[in-house]
This record gives C-alpha cells, structure tokens and sequence, in this order.
C-alpha cells in the first residue's frame, strides 16, 4: 500500500468525528461522502470529497451512459500501480443508481402504465472526483490531487450546522389500502403466480434545516456498514444508513470476484443468535436470498 501523505497543518482531526468533518465542510461545496462503521469483515472509514464533475443518466440509454463514463475512467487510469488496499484512493466516481434502472434489464416486470415520476430524479447520477480526505484509524490523510481538496477549518471555528427540523412521517398511502395488497400478493402467491414479491411503501417528512447535521446524528445512530452522504444538487441529497452490501468488485490474478451481502428476514439484530439458527422462517428466507443472488450474479 502506498504511503499517503498526512495533513502538514491538520485543521480537522481524527478525534472530531464524522460530525466535525461535516461541521469543518466549506458550506459553499458540494459533499460526496462515504462513512463505514465497520463490523463484518468491513473496515471503518470516512471519505469525503468535492466532486469535480458530474453527469446524469435518464431513460433507455441510462446504462449506456454509465459504461461509458466508467469505461473512460478506467482507462484514464491503466498503469496505476495497483493494490489491494480496499479504502477510496481518492479518484474514481462515487454513483448514485436509481430503481427505475432495472426497467432494461426486465422488461417482463414493468407495468404497462409505468411509473409514477413525481421527483424528477435521474436514474443514475455520476459524480467524478479527484482528491479526497480519508478518515481511518487515528489519521486524516490526502488521497488522490491535493489541489481537489479544500482548506477546512477546525469545527471549533466554524458555525453550527442548522438544526434538522423533521415533520411527522406520512405513507404515500392509507394503512388499509396497503394491507389489501398486502392480501392480493399472498392470494396470488398461493395461486403459484410468484413466490415472492418487494411490496414497497414510501414515507416522507417536510424536513427543514441541514442535511449534513442530518447525516452526522443518522451515522451515530445506526453505526452504518455502509452510510453515505451525496449533495446530488441544490437541495437534492442522498443520506444512506444500509447494513447490506448491494455489489462489492476485488480483481484478482484468475479475474474479478463479485460479491454481494444482501439481509433477509425481520428478527432484530440484538435478538439472541439461537433465535435465528432455530426459525423455520429465517432459513427459508436465507436460502431463498442465497438461490436468488447466485441467479443474478450468474446472468
């Protein structure tokens, strides 16, 4: 692993947390962070970076987009002394994808009316950077072009973030309208028309003040394996507390190992671990996600 450079004048420091890091952020430059508390294999890090361009991608050709654009990238960095440090090197895209991108990969499930587009997002969002600060251990250092990265002051000398003001959450839909598809998937399930389905449900809030003191009381509560903060534009962000991995890529000598860590089922995770090992429902649910995730990887 190449030795990185340390701050020669650190103005943020390790002991000011993800919080301090969001604090000391120039407010007038977007943020791409990724945070991981760690746990599983996972190491804990936070990488913060100023994206330098971005591009989005909507419609039929929003994968054609997305290859293109990595594709270019990778090229641009053929001959880079490769490694296997599994931390952010500070070049490289951080990507939002949307759900609606899976419309071109199975068409057989889309709904002949569509979508409801509401939002207006696109369905990919790619933002390039250049440089970084990486936040692992007790050290703070420069990843990629120092020049990408801004001048932070010390969270003491910088104003508080505005309080998060949260209104009550409320479903896009009444409680017994849910429940009745609810029971028209279970029919059709018992009918042998499919055997498992995702019956999603969206909540939202009117939410006033920042987003990044957001992010920094989410990341302290749940302890994210994989959390991130992505400033999409002007009052557009994404703020991500998962405990799954979607797809994780690590080259090696005979090719590319993908793996995925998805999680199935609704126990809590401070229940007892012989709760789990004994339900019926939780191992059918394990191997149900296992036989599910081996198709996919293997298309």
């Amino acid at each position: 692993m190449p030795v990185e450079p340390r701050l020669a004048a650190p103005e943020i420091r390790p002991a000011d947390g993800v919080a301090g890091l969001l604090r000391a952020w120039p407010r007038h430059l977007p943020l791409a962070m990724l945070h991981g508390a760690g746990g599983g294999g996972d190491p804990a890090f936070t990488f913060a970076a100023a994206p330098v361009g971005r591009i989005e991608a909507r419609g039929p050709g929003a994968w054609e987009v997305i290859r293109r654009t990595i594709d270019a990238a990778t090229r641009r960095r053929t001959g880079a002394a490769s490694t296997d440090d599994p931390m952010p090197d500070g070049r490289g895209h951080i990507v939002v994808l949307g759900y609606d991108l899976f419309r071109p990969l199975e068409p057989t499930a889309v709904a002949p009316r569509g979508a409801r587009d509401d939002r207006g997002w696109p369905d990919a969002l790619l933002l390039r950077c250049e440089g970084g600060l990486l936040a692992h251990g007790d050290a703070i250092v420069l990843r990629g072009d120092p020049q990408a990265v801004p001048a932070l002051a010390a969270p003491a000398r910088t104003p508080d973030l505005p309080r998060p003001l949260v209104g009550p959450i409320q479903p896009d839909r009444p409680a017994d309208a849910y429940c009745e598809t609810v029971a028209e998937v279970v029919r059709r399930i018992h009918e042998g028309e499919c055997f498992q389905a995702n019956l999603a449900q969206r909540f939202g809030v009117r939410f006033r003040g920042s987003v990044r003191r957001l992010a920094a009381a989410a990341f302290a509560a749940s302890q994210p394996r994989h959390g991130a903060l992505i400033e999409c534009a002007p009052g557009r962000a994404v703020v991500s507390m998962s405990p799954e991995l979607f797809l994780r890529t690590t080259p090696r000598p005979d090719g590319l190992r993908v793996s995925t860590r998805p999680i199935k089922g609704t126990r809590p995770a401070e229940a007892p671990t012989r709760e789990l090992l004994e339900s019926e429902k939780d191992a059918a649910e394990l191997a149900m996600i296992v036989d599910l995730m081996r198709n996919d990887l293997g298309r």
